[in-house]
């Protein structure tokens, strides 16, 4: 009896259907800052990773960003909640750099972004306190987000210090283990250092995935 009892449990746990699990950001902004951080969280089901705002109200997700050193390719953005939330794909260097992004290794490959198009003219808007966005990937899963071999950055605005100043914090999925990072900084930086690094990187990153594209 023991043994069909845990048949029929093994069936039906197989037969429901599976829940991705809400995931939280870590915040890579300095201290202060990090102390004003709302929640956010992420889910990823299938091939969609939906990151949600769950923050204090005028907060919102300006830009997203995607480190796609495992070999993660991003489809682009393919739903949202929220009647107001449109975003585009970043097409200048300086908009693919995340914030507080260099010292934990964050080299973006392409990001999103809800700020001004200067050469359309057109506007965007981010996603807000209670709104979300969802992004199609391809060669991730859930363990690579959450273990930090593939990574999301965001980038977030519209809160309050504890001055009561206006500031933004930058945040990410994960952070790689202390060992992994040294190593990821000895591949990408080869004992170069600085700002011309991080650039230089970004567009030696951004070539090849034209290339693969």
């Amino acid at each position: 009896m023991r043994i069909i009892h845990a048949l029929w449990v093994t069936l039906l746990m197989a037969l429901m259907p599976s829940v991705a699990l809400a995931e939280s950001f870590l915040c890579i902004s300095n201290s202060n800052n990090c102390s004003a951080t709302p929640s956010l969280s992420w889910t990823f089901s299938g091939s969609s990773l939906t990151i949600t705002n769950n923050g204090v109200e005028g907060s919102f997700i300006s830009s997203v960003y995607f480190d796609n050193a495992s070999g993660m390719s991003v489809l682009g953005v393919t739903g949202w909640t929220g009647a107001a939330v449109s975003f585009r794909k970043a097409s200048a260097i300086s908009e693919t750099i995340l914030p507080a992004g260099f010292p934990v290794g964050f080299i973006s490959d392409v990001s999103w972004t809800a700020e001004g198009d200067t050469d359309s003219k057109k506007q965007f808007n981010g996603v807000g306190a209670g709104e979300s966005i969802t992004f199609g990937l391809a060669g991730v899963s859930a363990k690579n987000l959450a273990n930090g071999t593939a990574r999301v950055g965001v980038h977030l605005k519209g809160l309050t210090d504890a001055m009561g100043a206006s500031t933004s914090i930058s945040m990410v999925t994960a952070v790689p283990k202390s060992e992994t990072y040294a190593m990821l900084l000895a591949s990408l930086f080869g004992g170069l250092a600085g700002g011309l690094v991080l650039i230089g990187a970004v567009v030696r990153r951004r070539g090849l995935s034209a290339k693969h594209e």
